[in-house]
């Protein structure tokens, strides 16, 4: 997606510097909407992915349920290149010298100032801080635009809930000796309501009306997104599903568009 916004200068030809200073305490935990389909509720048992990142050493605690798994060193790119409902660009606002990024940077990847450059962007790895130095004989107050696409990194660990059905507090706290107090918590809904939405994992199949054969390299489209083409048994592994009702296209060269070929049979229900 093009913002249409003039650049005034490119900050890849500005040395990326770390900083003198720390930003301090900079752990953050959140559930992984990715792996969990955007759910924010789990039923009594359930398991669940949450992130941590954070540029220290760390343990975590919980009040209730266990840890099932843990896998460190994830890197994603931010903005998703693999999404096509977000921008191609995350822009970053200044004020004073300093802004943020939405998630802590790994590596940058590219970055440009809009309209008005500062200077050179000073961030440290695995903070979302960054700042330029003022010169001392500036009198700007330090306000810019920068649009900027980089790599951020997390741990991620996948939680079981307590049969209990009770709320859980996650704890991150880091056990560096310089940042004891540094920490972050997430509170958790565990409730026997919340199991009915569970998401499932969901398998279509492109199917022949004449021949009932599979059908090779068809597209799929769930409710106007494309998820992938299938397998030579026409089968598409659509991942998982939370509970609903899903519109459903299919489009192969040989064939109509199921959605014109007479057939009723253009949605799929997930309980």
């Amino acid at each position: 997606m093009s913002s249409g916004i003039d650049l005034a200068e490119a900050s890849l030809e500005l040395e990326i510097i770390e900083p003198e200073d720390e930003y301090g305490c900079s752990i953050s935990i959140e559930l992984d909407d990715d792996l969990n389909g955007g759910r924010s509720c789990f039923g009594p048992g359930e398991e669940f992915w949450i992130r941590v990142y954070s540029p220290v050493i760390y343990d975590l605690f919980l009040t209730g349920g266990g840890i099932k798994q843990r896998q460190t060193n994830i890197y994603e790119t931010i903005p998703n290149p693999d999404d096509p409902e977000v921008d191609e660009w995350e822009y970053v606002n200044f004020a004073n010298w300093s802004g943020s990024a939405s998630k802590p940077i790994a590596e940058i990847i590219i970055n440009y100032w809009c309209f008005h450059t500062l200077g050179t962007v000073r961030w440290s790895m695995g903070y979302s801080e960054m700042s330029v130095l003022k010169p001392s004989d500036s009198t700007d107050l330090g306000y810019g635009v920068l649009r900027m696409q980089y790599k951020s990194k997390f741990d991620r660990f996948l939680i079981r809930a307590p049969q209990e059905g009770h709320d859980i507090k996650i704890v991150v706290f880091s056990t560096d000796p310089d940042q004891l107090d540094c920490k972050s918590e997430l509170q958790v809904q565990i409730r026997e309501s919340c199991d009915t939405q569970r998401p499932k994992e969901i398998t279509v199949q492109a199917e022949d009306c004449e021949t009932q054969n599979g059908v090779q390299g068809a597209s799929a489209y769930v409710n106007n997104e494309f998820r992938g083409t299938t397998d030579a048994s026409g089968n598409l592994y659509l991942g998982l599903l939370s509970p609903g009702t899903y519109k459903i296209r299919w489009e192969h060269p040989d064939y109509w568009p199921s959605e014109n070929d007479g057939v009723v049979n253009d949605e799929f229900v997930v309980d």
